[in-house]
């Protein structure tokens, strides 16, 4: 199905927004990375439905040292929770593991088509680094005010997209880069979730980050907002929400105050950086032989994500992260959708979003006609 912009009259409007601070307390004990053995018995935290973690079991196989420079992971196999049969679940990301009453690391990785749940830890003490090194941090301003008519090479290459001039896996090749990086050649712990995209445009996310689960269209689609992030909890970096929404959804691992631990693996692995972050509700957990992964809604934020490292996600609860307003009017039809303020993603964000918005107005339109 090829679209022509003259179909209807297409208009793109972005501004922008500013951002804020947080606290701290004890944290919980950690077990140094030395301290580590083979046939170590623990527990981990996750969130398999609903919004209340739960337990499943851990045993440690080993310590995988120096994968790369400087960093070593746990390996660990998971059983409980029906992990036996699903394998490690994309959305387990940062899931804490505690031994002996301290916490140990985060659910990080596995591999597809793994017959057992055997997964790679990031070591705690390797992410608790994170909490010194985003004190001093500045990330990226966000971007000026701005409007369709400052945006000419990029709406121009929209309109080449819609219109089929371009190939659609020019933009699936830019939603790759938003792909979460992955350590030791694992697949991601972490689940895309959106809502209100139309067929083609949800098949290009699917393109390019892999795999996409549908969620809820508005008003947090059920999440609480006095749902807390605590470890084992779910929790959302949002990139667009309003009329058509786009979260990647993970773990906590560690939290203390208002200080935000997550993942386990970087999100971009762009250091210092503002994502909104937002609680999550897990509806269920989908089976799979290839990659099981959790069926996840997203509520309105409550802090941002503040940094993005290798080994996981730092974030603040209370900070504001700036986004920016999209307005998108197709016909007599009009969306209003707020992205998130990250330079390297804002384009890539804008022409997903606006393809969405085409699309599901073309299906609209000509579901009317066809009555």
């Amino acid at each position: 199905m090829r679209h022509r912009l003259g179909l209807f009259p297409l208009c793109i409007l972005l501004c922008a927004t500013p951002g804020g601070a947080a606290r701290g307390e004890t944290p919980t004990p950690a077990m140094a990375l030395d301290d580590v053995q083979a046939g170590q018995r623990g527990y981990g935290l996750s969130v398999f439905t609903g919004s209340e973690p739960v337990r499943f079991e851990a045993e440690i196989i080993g310590v995988l040292r120096n994968i790369s420079p400087d960093t070593s992971f746990i390996l660990a196999r998971l059983t409980g929770q029906n992990l036996e049969s699903t394998g490690v679940i994309a959305g387990m990301s940062g899931s804490p593991v505690y031994v002996d009453g301290k916490v140990v690391g985060a659910v990080a990785a596995s591999w597809p088509f793994s017959k057992e749940a055997i997964a790679l830890v990031t070591p705690i003490e390797s992410m608790r680094k994170l909490s010194g090194a985003s004190a001093g941090a500045n990330p990226p301003a966000a971007p000026p005010s701005t409007s369709a008519a400052s945006t000419g090479d990029g709406l121009g290459a929209l309109r080449q997209l819609i219109g089929g001039e371009l190939p659609e896996s020019l933009l699936a090749d830019r939603l790759a880069a938003m792909a979460a990086r992955t350590p030791g050649g694992g697949a991601s712990g972490l689940e895309w979730s959106a809502a209100g995209f139309g067929e083609r445009s949800l098949g290009a996310l699917r393109q390019g980050l892999g795999s996409v689960s549908p969620t809820g269209q508005t008003g947090g689609a059920g999440v609480a907002q006095n749902v807390d992030l605590v470890p084992g909890g779910a929790v959302a970096g949002v990139l667009v929400d309003g009329d058509l929404r786009l979260a990647v959804t993970g773990t906590v691992t560690d939290r203390t105050g208002d200080e935000i631990l997550a993942f386990g693996h970087p999100f971009l692995d762009a250091g210092p950086v503002l994502l909104p972050m937002a609680p999550a509700r897990v509806l269920m957990v989908m089976a799979s032989q290839y990659n099981s992964f959790k069926l996840a809604s997203f509520g309105e934020p409550v802090g941002a994500f503040d940094d993005d490292r290798s080994v996981g996600v730092h974030g603040r609860l209370g900070l504001v992260a700036p986004t920016v307003p999209l307005a998108v009017a197709v016909g007599d039809r009009r969306y209003q959708m707020r992205l998130a303020a990250v330079p390297q993603l804002l384009p890539t964000l804008v022409a997903i979003s606006a393809l969405g918005c085409l699309v599901g107005t073309e299906f609209i339109v000509a579901f009317s006609n066809s009555r």
